[in-house]
């Protein structure tokens, strides 16, 4: 795999994370959705980009090839979203970001870590059990555009 950076998402990404946002989901974020998320202390947002190798720094005006989010209250988390860019998928950055976002939540004393998916999202469902997460419940109709159950999951952390 190339050289991927992980850092915290910054204002200045969310042009390029809402391209990220409207190719994933088909009832994407707002740009303001974005904003306020990032203004809150209690939010942990990450965005993936290609770092140089030879350096290990950010490449100046890198592209955003995916993002990821939580929200964590007290000891317990919410991952948010997971997403990247279509043409980068099945490259592992999802991966990389989840395990990026499990350690941030960790430091920040998280115990329990929660997210729902969708029933029928295969790839993502493997990415979070290979991650650990199991199956702890289900959401009836959590989800439109098409309507369908989310799997409710859960990750002890350490």
């Amino acid at each position: 795999m190339e050289q991927i950076r992980i850092r915290n998402m910054k204002e200045s990404d969310i042009p390029a994370v809402l391209v990220v946002e409207r190719e994933n989901f088909s009832i994407p974020w707002s740009e303001k959705s974005f904003r306020d998320m990032l203004q809150r202390p209690e939010s942990l947002f990450l965005v993936a980009e290609r770092a140089d190798p030879a350096e290990s720094r950010e490449i100046p005006d890198s592209e955003v090839l995916g993002y990821a989010g939580a929200v964590v209250a007290g000891a317990e988390g919410d991952v948010t979203n997971i997403a990247v860019l279509d043409r980068e998928k099945q490259k592992g950055i999802a991966t990389v970001l989840l395990k990026h976002l499990i350690r941030e939540t960790i430091a920040k004393g998280v115990q329990d870590l929660f997210l729902e998916v969708r029933e029928h999202n295969v790839p993502a469902l493997r990415l979070y059990e290979a991650a650990g997460f199991v199956p702890v419940g289900r959401r009836k109709g959590y989800y439109d555009r098409p309507k369908e159950d989310a799997v409710l999951m859960k990750k002890a952390l350490p």
